[in-house]
């Protein structure tokens, strides 16, 4: 399962896949009460999403499936407000009003934040093998580690 999010400071968001589905949760006087929860919005089999302008942008799937999809989804609602089929696992970091997207397949997707519409920026391949762990990114540089090796690329402004 996506480790947890927290949204709003009293508010945590959590998706799993496998038929568990998403869950938004506030946590209001310490007596948790559910906002929204479905298995159609965002059912992520590890892939943490990340939370900006109001949205959370997530991969929706498996990897032992059809390609997940990058999915932008309204936090207050759990609408969906678009879709990008084909995106497949990948790794998300929010940064400077763009989304870098990092695949298990080794390429690093930029990505505006954009709530009405996927919009790349560019791709470019940062590994020749699988790249599952967790990217890491601070001060323009994007840290990646494949099976053997950790590199790092400077991401210009």
């Amino acid at each position: 399962a996506a480790a947890p999010l927290a949204i709003n400071g009293n508010q945590l968001f959590v998706t799993a896949s496998y038929r568990v589905g998403a869950k938004l949760i506030s946590l209001d006087d310490m007596k948790p009460k559910i906002i929204w929860e479905n298995d159609e919005s965002l059912s992520s089999q590890y892939p943490t999403p990340v939370l900006a302008n109001g949205h959370l942008f997530g991969i929706h799937g498996r990897e032992d499936g059809p390609a997940a999809a990058l999915r932008c989804v309204d936090s207050k609602t759990g609408n969906v407000k678009w879709e990008q089929k084909g995106v497949g696992m990948a790794h998300l970091v929010a940064a400077d009003g763009k989304l870098l997207m990092q695949t298990v397949e080794g390429e690093l997707v930029l990505v505006e934040l954009d709530t009405q519409k996927y919009v790349e920026l560019g791709r470019i391949r940062v590994s020749k093998s699988t790249t599952r762990a967790l990217p890491a990114f601070s001060n323009g540089v994007h840290v990646v580690r494949n099976t053997s090796t950790l590199t790092a690329w400077s991401i210009p402004k």
